[in-house]
């Protein structure tokens, strides 16, 4: 198969468009200036601005017969360990953006981040 320049100008198009893509999606820092709230059996137990914490903060939680440990930096939050089966709290990774949020659901504990957002969704009439 041969080569043409609309084949090398395609492949050069696709592979930009996907860098940029990926970038903006996993590289771009978030923008971390909500508020998380940290819900223990259904109360908001805990507040942090993300923009406002200096160092890393772990913060150890135990809730239904289970030991919970959230980690916050600067800008972003997440579960950092836990002692539920599934994990899928632990494996959800960092929340940084506003109305992200991760649940360990055998503890009962929801981390969600909240602020004001310039963003409209919908305005209605």
């Amino acid at each position: 198969m041969k080569w043409t320049i609309g084949d090398i100008g395609v492949c050069v198009l696709v592979l930009t468009f996907t860098g940029l893509l990926y970038y903006l999606f996993f590289m771009a820092p978030a923008n971390g200036t909500g508020d998380a709230i940290v819900t223990v059996n259904s109360k908001d137990s805990y507040r942090f601005t993300l923009s406002d914490i200096q160092s890393t903060q772990d913060t150890a939680i135990d809730a239904n017969g289970y030991h919970v440990v959230i980690r916050t930096e600067l800008g972003k939050i997440r579960f950092l360990t836990a002692d539920c089966p599934d994990q899928v709290c632990v494996h959800t990774g960092w929340l940084s953006a506003q109305g992200r949020m991760a649940a360990c659901v055998p503890a009962n504990v929801v981390v969600r981040i909240e602020g004001n957002s310039s963003d409209i969704d919908v305005v209605l009439e």
